[in-house]
């Protein structure tokens, strides 16, 4: 019989797979849209006719996280590896503490970056991309991340 834990971090799991496949729709979708870009290549294919205006985020008034801290992040718990271990990763022994911080910081810039996507105006070419981008944050598995760092 499974714990409680055990089944918790099964639901997260359960969740955050099902969340995942959204984003293969997301690629997908923009891949569509790259090769209508590239179905109208001009000057000797070094150029593309601009279809749609392209959708920014910064017209909304949503920012996105900055993206050093975000990778920095990612170097810190050896996800990312650079010669020389200038973290000192290799010699680190991470608390469960460490951990949860980790996850929960990594799970509030993933959740600000989606709801910056998902407030975005997006028209033309470029709607089915937002109608992914919108479901993708309604769906976000926080929850069940949440569920599971209580537990700790």
């Amino acid at each position: 019989m499974k714990t409680f834990m055990a089944k918790t971090y099964d639901k997260m799991c359960d969740a955050i797979e099902e969340w995942c496949k959204k984003f293969a729709r997301l690629v997908s979708d923009a891949q569509k849209v790259e090769n209508q870009y590239f179905e109208h290549l001009q000057n000797n294919n070094t150029e593309c006719k601009l279809i749609e205006q392209v959708s920014s985020y910064s017209r909304n008034g949503y920012a996105t996280p900055d993206a050093y801290q975000l990778e920095a992040k990612f170097f810190e718990m050896d996800y990312y590896q650079l010669g020389g271990d200038p973290y000192s990763v290799s010699k680190h022994n991470f608390s469960n503490k460490e951990i949860i911080d980790d996850i929960k910081f990594l799970q509030e810039s993933m959740v600000f970056f989606i709801k910056t996507l998902a407030n975005v105006d997006y028209k033309g070419v470029w709607n089915d991309i937002g109608e992914i981008i919108k479901e993708i944050y309604k769906t976000a598995p926080n929850n069940q991340i949440a569920n599971l760092m209580a537990i700790y």
